[in-house]
């Protein structure tokens, strides 16, 4: 008997996760490596919030924390473009980056490469901490 309740609640979080997936799944190219960080960044949320609920495992409270952090580099290297302040001369427009005509070649260069700069360095501050931590989270 026990072992028949186990199939059916196995079942029923299977179906609940199949659902929760699924879009991610319909989404997914096999050309672009952007869905893989979407399926690390679910995995790492789902993990979070189960080690938030949990009273049990040791140091749920720090694991929860260093998680947080590597979400907030990878949101950062994800979205580079709504953390780095453009200067004066360079706005955001619907296509992307431009400068006004007053901006020089060297001006247009030091901001690309500051833009470069800050989402390398938290894409690498990313991988640092998830291989530094990650052995620790799973319960």
């Amino acid at each position: 008997m026990e072992i028949g309740l186990y199939k059916v609640r196995k079942f029923i979080r299977f179906a609940i996760r199949l659902f929760k997936w699924l879009p991610i799944l319909w989404k997914q190219e096999d050309w672009d490596y952007e869905y893989l960080y979407d399926l690390i960044e679910i995995k790492l949320k789902e993990l979070r919030e189960c080690l938030q609920k949990d009273d049990l495992h040791v140091d749920s409270d720090k694991y929860a924390t260093q998680i947080s952090i590597c979400l907030a580099y990878m949101d950062r290297f994800r979205n580079w473009d709504n953390y780095v302040d453009l200067p004066e001369y360079a706005s955001w427009e619907k296509h992307g980056l431009n400068f006004s005509e007053k901006a020089t070649k060297e001006y247009r260069k030091s901001i690309v490469k500051k833009m470069i700069s800050f989402e390398k360095d938290n894409y690498n501050m990313f991988w640092k901490r998830f291989i530094q931590w990650h052995r620790n989270w799973w319960c």
